[in-house]
């Protein structure tokens, strides 16, 4: 698993034998977010062998449970926290706004 912060852990991460299609994609987003990313967002990139127990330590929460009311996936009125899912087609991109105030 790799999580990205700021520029030099983005730089390392380019360094790593990950998806080019990925790579482009996370500097797409750096880009859209003004080039600097450091207090904006963290990206996490999920990968093979890597288990649920080791998301959750990385986000700080469980994606299968909502983050404002609790409820759990299996819940029939469970909805998930994230913003917005994206099927890119070599990965899923999955957003989750909990501070508009520009800072993690």
């Amino acid at each position: 698993m790799l999580t990205i912060t700021d520029g030099g852990s983005l730089t390392r991460a380019h360094n790593t034998s990950i998806d080019l299609r990925l790579k482009r994609l996370l500097i797409e987003r750096r880009d859209q977010l003004g080039g600097d990313i450091v207090d904006l967002a963290r990206f996490i990139v999920v990968q093979p062998g890597d288990g649920l127990d080791a998301l959750e330590t990385a986000l700080g929460f469980s994606i299968l449970e909502n983050q404002t009311d609790g409820r759990r996936f299996g819940n029939p009125d469970f909805s998930p926290s994230w913003e917005w899912l994206a099927d890119h087609g070599h990965c899923f991109e999955l957003v989750f706004i909990f501070d508009d105030s520009g800072s993690l």
